[in-house]
Parts: structure tokens; sequence; C-alpha cells
């Protein structure tokens, strides 16, 4: 069986400094904030968070595929791979979003169409660890990766940089 693990992105393999530039340009407007943030215009402000990459190469050795789901938008891949690489992110595939949802629930639905993107291509059988900063992708994680550990990255959430629910 080969073990497949997926990473998102933003919040958990990168420092997503570019978020506190995108608020202070667009202040509370969230479809604004979302189109700056999920585009390349600032992601030179970003860094890896070296313990996840350093994690993912233990991965890669042990003979892991190692699958990214983002909501980065599509159109932006290019940019996008050539920082992962710059920063040596060992990646398999690349998951990106075609469109930007501005509603609630727009992150779950998201997340679960690329998590069975990735069950389509890899199997769901074979993914054993999904890695998030957002508590609440647990939930769409489960229904298609039932037996799969999910390990929450916490310390550079997105959550910790915007606040748009007062």
């Amino acid at each position: 069986m080969q073990k497949v693990a997926i990473f998102d992105i933003d919040g958990t393999v990168v420092i997503p400094h570019r978020a506190k530039i995108c608020k202070r340009l667009c202040g509370r407007d969230l479809h604004s904030f979302l189109v700056c943030f999920c585009s390349d215009m600032f992601i030179c402000f970003d860094e890896p968070d070296p313990e996840t990459v350093e994690y993912m190469h233990k991965l890669k050795k042990e003979g892991y595929v190692i699958v990214l789901v983002s909501g980065r938008l599509e159109r932006y891949r290019k940019s996008f791979e050539e920082q992962l690489r710059s920063w040596n992110v060992p990646f398999d595939a690349l998951y990106l979003n075609s469109h930007i949802r501005n509603c609630p629930n727009g992150e779950l639905m998201l997340k679960r169409e690329l998590f069975l993107m990735a069950a389509h291509d890899f199997g769901a059988e074979n993914v054993v660890e999904i890695h998030d900063d957002n508590p609440m992708i647990e939930r769409a994680a489960r229904k298609v990766f039932p037996n799969a550990k999910f390990v929450l990255h916490d310390r550079y959430s997105l959550k910790k940089f915007l606040e748009f629910n007062d």
C-alpha cells in the first residue's frame, strides 16, 4: 500500500505573512481579501515553516506520496510551484482552487472538492495523514478519508492573522 499525506499550504507548510498585507489593503471586505490572498501578488513575504517542511522530507524518505491542497488560485500555479521548489518543499501533487468562494462554508466546500480529487487520483484508502491549520477542515476530511489521522497546525493559522467575524 502506498501511503499518502495531504498538507494544506497556507498556515501549515507556509507562514502566510501576506495575510497581514492583504488585510491592511482590503480592510473588512472579505471578497477583496480573498482575491488578494489567493493570488501570487504578495507571496514573496511568506516563508516556509521549517518544522513542517522537515517532517515532509521525513515522510518522503519513508516512501510517502506528498499531496498539497490550497485555496490559492490555479491561474498562479507556476508562481506557487516555483516558490515551493525554491524552499525545497517536497510534493508529488498540487491541487489548487479554480475560483474564489465568498460564502461562509467556502473553505470547507473547496477542501472537500480537493480531497475528492486526491482520493480519485491516489485512493482514499491510501491517505493516512491530513495536515491543516483549520480545525473545521477535519469534518470535510473525515467524509472522504475516514481512517486518516488529522493533524492540526495552529501555530501560523490564518485565524491568528485575521478577524472578519466581529
